[in-house]
């Protein structure tokens, strides 16, 4: 299945790639927040998407097996879960 989320990485002068990523959530959620802070960590590509009703994460959750909760997030056009999932994430990629 195609994703609906289309990304692109960039290099860093290091030559090592970023990824892409993009959270959808509140701003009132603690986790989203949380989300936010931990991906700037990781990159400067990732966009914060406000609303659960919002038509991207509609398509989203249609198009795969996905909870209804937010944080949703997605790196690199690959839906990865929530915000543990994320801190997963860069915990692998900082050993």
């Amino acid at each position: 299945m195609k994703s609906i989320v289309q990304s692109s990485k960039i290099t860093k002068p290091t030559g090592k790639k970023q990824s892409t990523i993009i959270i959808y959530g509140e701003k009132w959620c603690p986790f989203c927040r949380n989300a936010k802070s931990l991906a700037k960590k990781m990159t400067k590509q990732f966009k914060f998407i406000r609303g659960k009703s919002g038509l991207e994460l509609k398509m989203l959750l249609k198009s795969q097996n996905i909870p209804k909760t937010i944080p949703q997030i997605v790196v690199d056009g690959k839906h990865i879960g929530g915000f543990t999932n994320l801190q997963s994430l860069y915990m692998k990629s900082n050993k």
